[in-house]
């Protein structure tokens, strides 16, 4: 009997021909092709990587059998990433709260450069993370300007 579950990550995956798919699981080609459709199975194999590569990252092994586990693996990844990320939002907002302090203190030109730098590194890190500039067409990060009579 064909596991259609191991049929539907490696035809998802886009690694292996549908030919080979259907050798391996000892159904036809069309089978698969039809049950493709039916379901709307997409071959893609760059998704799958990233999905592996995320798994991976989190801790998970590498060998991912079945769809289930594949979707925790990527929640752990998920999860992870977000701490991470909460995590430089955290330290972002240090920076910032440390700048706004000592610029109270700084009178040197060059000190207040430095703080300058640091205070707009910190706010772009934040911007990153919360994902706060919009990509162009060209994948340059877009600003919004606008204007206030």
């Amino acid at each position: 009997m064909a596991d259609w579950v191991v049929i539907e990550t490696e035809y998802r995956a886009g690694q292996r021909s549908v030919r080979e798919i259907a050798s391996m699981q000892n159904v036809s080609e069309g089978a698969i092709r039809k049950r493709a459709k039916k379901w709307g199975w997409v071959r893609d194999a760059a998704k799958t990587v990233r999905e592996s590569i995320k798994a991976h990252m989190a801790g998970v092994g590498a060998q991912i059998s079945t769809q289930e586990a594949l979707r925790t693996a990527i929640e752990q990844a998920a999860q992870s990433g977000i701490a991470d990320m909460e995590k430089g939002l955290s330290n972002a907002r240090r920076v910032l709260g440390r700048v706004a302090e000592m610029l109270e203190q700084v009178g040197e030109p060059k000190d207040l450069k430095t703080l300058n730098d640091a205070n707009a590194g910190a706010i772009e890190t934040i911007r990153r993370i919360r994902q706060l500039d919009e990509p162009d067409f060209n994948g340059q990060k877009a600003v919004t300007v606008r204007y206030v009579d």
